[in-house]
């Protein structure tokens, strides 16, 4: 059964880890670091420009129906 480990560290200590799981003969596989926020601020921005364009729709949608006497 395998399992997955993840350290967060700096270059010296990475190339310090990588020597000791190769001195004891154990396979692994480096990740480049993923960022899962990167884009959280133009993900929340996104969703707010929607929000606005869904009240302006509802606007117009309002003005076609009280010009129409409704």
């Amino acid at each position: 059964m395998k399992e997955v480990i993840t350290f967060e560290v700096n270059a010296n200590q990475s190339q310090l880890i990588q020597d000791f799981l190769k001195s004891k003969k154990i396979d692994y596989q480096l990740t480049p670091k993923v960022d899962i926020f990167a884009n959280y601020d133009q993900a929340i921005n996104n969703s707010k420009r929607d929000q606005e364009l869904r009240l302006w729709d509802n606007v117009d949608l309002d003005e076609n129906l009280n010009n129409d006497g409704e």
